[in-house]
């Protein structure tokens, strides 16, 4: 499994908030426990992601562990969780209380916040099949949206298929 993307999206974080996609719900998963064994729980946890900590323990369970996440500024965002959680993770974002987003391909699907760099782990779905271009360029273009962010940084962590992913973008 491909975990540089998450590693360069918690480098990234420190110029806004940056989004690793991962192929898959597992992958997105993982991707956020490699970002929090690195990143310290937040100084001062913002209201807005408390409020959403306490809907997470009272809603799922006191263990989930999007909520400790939460506490580092990490949010995990996939098809696999209820349209509530991936609306309150979306809002921590658009509010700028998520640094790092740990997600799949659902996320290009019509958000529109303020992110500084996407970095993608593969750009192939769990199935081997390729994105299309078109789909390709809607997560990279996440990145750096007009009066949101002023640089926008897109990256692909799969270092064994340099040439392939050249020709591919």
């Amino acid at each position: 499994m491909n975990l540089q993307a998450a590693l360069m999206a918690s480098i990234f974080a420190s110029r806004g908030t940056s989004i690793a996609v991962g192929s898959d719900p597992s992958t997105a998963w993982s991707m956020a426990r490699e970002v929090a064994k690195a990143r310290q729980p937040l100084e001062v946890i913002p209201n807005r992601v408390q409020l959403v900590q306490r809907f997470l323990a009272a809603e799922i369970s006191p263990q989930f562990e999007l909520i400790d996440m939460l506490s580092r500024g990490i949010g995990v965002h996939h098809s696999g969780l209820s349209d509530e959680v991936r609306s309150l993770v979306e809002w921590l974002t658009e509010e700028g209380d998520i640094k790092v987003l740990c997600a799949t391909t659902t996320l290009a699907q019509g958000i529109n916040f303020p992110v500084s760099s996407v970095f993608l782990a593969t750009t192939k779905y769990p199935y081997g099949q390729p994105f299309k271009a078109r789909e390709f360029w809607n997560l990279a273009g996440r990145a750096g949206r007009m009066n949101q962010e002023s640089v926008g940084v897109v990256g692909i962590a799969d270092a064994n298929r340099g040439d392939e992913i050249r020709r591919f973008v």
